[in-house]
């Protein structure tokens, strides 16, 4: 991985370059569930680095998961036995 060596542990908050990271999906993505209200960075320490905590991106995680379960399938069943 550039730049992020895969952690074991990963911290119990993240800022977005980790969430993506962590979660593996697309800068984009992580930054449209920021405006959509699904994750929420809020600033921290003296600097205010935004982040986001870890479980809240497992949850975003998640609901992506069962939203594409929630998908129908098409039916490949021709009818024959």
């Amino acid at each position: 991985m550039s730049g992020m060596q895969i952690m074991r542990d990963w911290p119990a908050v993240l800022d977005a370059r980790m969430a993506v990271a962590y979660s593996g999906l697309a800068r984009t993505e992580i930054q449209r569930a920021a405006r959509e209200g699904r994750l929420a960075f809020k600033p921290l320490g003296p600097r205010g680095r935004k982040v986001v905590l870890r479980a809240q991106v497992d949850a975003l995680l998640t609901a992506i998961f069962a939203e594409k379960a929630a998908e129908p399938v098409e039916d490949f069943d021709f009818g024959s036995s």
